[in-house]
């Protein structure tokens, strides 16, 4: 809307006296600044949107219609109606926008889970291999210590990598435990003390 006509200003701030309402209730009512409502009812604002027009007759308790005198006013209901229009098309816009973050999010979100299952299942089941290999020397090696060393050492490399995911906040130890839990029948040389 433009800014209201002299006569509408004056009604308003007969209204609003009548009904014993001050200006900074009408302003907590519509939900702005007493500063902004003085502006609007001073005549000050240059344009007043319409949900704050609506806003306004709201809190008078009046109809809008009744408020601004606009019953046989074409012009002036041809200019809401584009008014309502153009807000329909802001809604619009703002919820298809709000609609496609929505669906980024969840992607998002369900990407990251993949990552985290995947980083785990990849550092669960090599370490399942280099241990069991390690293993499986170790029972026919003549140097025993030297494969129980390099155990140990894979052991080490894997808590190290562990607890790097699980200091940056990317994994949780939980993912670790969840992860063993549902495969240690695959993982018999992962031991729960490990995770």
């Amino acid at each position: 809307m433009n800014a209201l006509e002299k006569s509408t200003l004056e009604k308003i701030k007969t209204l609003r006296n009548q009904k014993g309402i001050s200006q900074t209730k009408m302003a907590e009512i519509m939900g702005i600044s007493q500063t902004g409502y003085a502006k609007i009812e001073n005549g000050i604002t240059e344009s007043v949107s319409l949900p704050v027009a609506v806003n306004i007759a709201k809190a008078l308790n009046v109809g809008f219609n009744e408020l601004f005198d606009i019953d046989g006013d074409s012009q002036k209901i041809d200019s809401l109606n584009n008014e309502i229009e153009e807000l329909k098309k802001t809604i619009e816009k703002l919820n298809s926008e709000i609609s496609e973050k929505s669906l980024l999010n969840k992607t998002l979100i369900n990407e990251t889970s993949h990552i985290k299952d995947h980083i785990v299942m990849q550092m669960v089941s090599s370490f399942q291999f280099e241990v069991g290999f390690i293993d499986e020397l170790i029972l026919i090696a003549e140097d025993k210590d030297k494969y129980i060393q390099k155990r140990e050492d894979i052991i080490r490399i894997f808590n190290i990598s562990k607890d790097y995911y699980i200091r940056t906040g990317f994994l949780s130890k939980y993912d670790f435990v969840n992860y063993y839990s549902e495969n240690k029948g695959f993982y018999p040389n992962l031991h729960e003390d490990w995770l």
